[in-house]
């Protein structure tokens, strides 16, 4: 338990947010996220490979599902990393509880990015304020 969580009520959004609790990505799949890092570009190091791919050449970023814009690499089932031992450098450094837009989802309730951007697309079509 950190110290903001001694003695007081922490709601679970707040305490998976908290940069003072080691990241636990079940616990944000448990709350909602379903794999928000997924929906990333994720761009390759010069000389790094793919980790279902390690001869290709060409695009430098892991490939996304057309339909559903997610990594080729995420469980449809779990949300899990398929390749998660090999995962790329910077899907192992990303810490989702810095990223602005993560917060927006869980606490607002969208289960994807892309409802969230479908929702301000309506509100602006709309006039309706945020």
């Amino acid at each position: 338990m950190t110290a903001k969580e001694q003695g007081s009520d922490v709601d679970p959004i707040s305490r998976f947010l908290d940069p003072e609790r080691p990241l636990d990505c079940d616990e944000g799949r448990r709350l909602g996220c379903a794999g928000f890092c997924c929906c990333l570009v994720v761009r390759l190091k010069q000389g790094e490979a793919d980790p279902g791919k390690p001869d290709a050449t060409g695009p430098r970023c892991v490939e996304k599902h057309p339909g559903t814009g997610r990594c080729i690499y995420q469980n449809v089932e779990d949300s899990r990393c398929t390749v998660y031992a090999q995962r790329p450098e910077v899907c192992g450094s990303y810490d989702c509880r810095n990223d602005p837009l993560l917060t927006i989802v869980l606490e607002e309730g969208f289960r994807s990015i892309g409802q969230l951007v479908a929702r301000h697309t309506q509100r602006i079509k709309f006039g309706i304020e945020p």
